[in-house]
């Protein structure tokens, strides 16, 4: 008669501010939000943003931009996000590929032409009809839309 064993259990370690360390299923994380200074957090957090307009300056989906650096989509979320846990290597890659010239120095200074060129341009807005008038412009122009 045999006997059958249990398949193992994969072990979960919880956040732990003792250690940081996160195990879920295979892979190992590290948590390193609670023993990084806020203002390196908060710089984390612009460098995020100047991608991110980076990016959005130079017509890119965060698709596309991922796919030329290498990385996933979500990576590329969390790179604009200013997540602290991504490496120094994703985060020149993504550059890289938004523009291959321009250096980190050059990113957080503003010396991108795209991004100047991209704050400067006259920004299209909306304008909403209010209720009122919508109502008398129907009742003089029924055609006009």
């Amino acid at each position: 008669m045999q006997t059958r064993l249990a398949a193992p259990q994969p072990s979960r370690l919880l956040p732990s501010s003792s250690n940081g360390f996160h195990l879920y299923g295979k892979s190992m994380k590290y948590d390193e939000s609670h023993r990084t200074p806020e203002a390196r957090l908060n710089e984390a957090q612009q460098i995020g943003a100047h991608l991110r307009t980076l990016r959005i300056a130079r017509g890119m989906t965060q698709s596309e931009a991922a796919a030329r650096a290498g990385v996933s989509r979500s990576t590329a979320v969390l790179l604009e996000q200013g997540d602290e846990s991504r490496t120094l290597s994703q985060v020149l890659r993504y550059l890289h590929a938004l523009e291959p010239e321009l250096t980190l120095a050059g990113l957080l200074t503003g010396k991108s032409a795209a991004v100047r060129v991209f704050n400067e341009a006259p920004r299209v807005q909306r304008v909403y009809k209010s209720n009122a008038s919508a109502g008398r412009k129907a009742e003089q122009d029924p055609y006009d839309f």
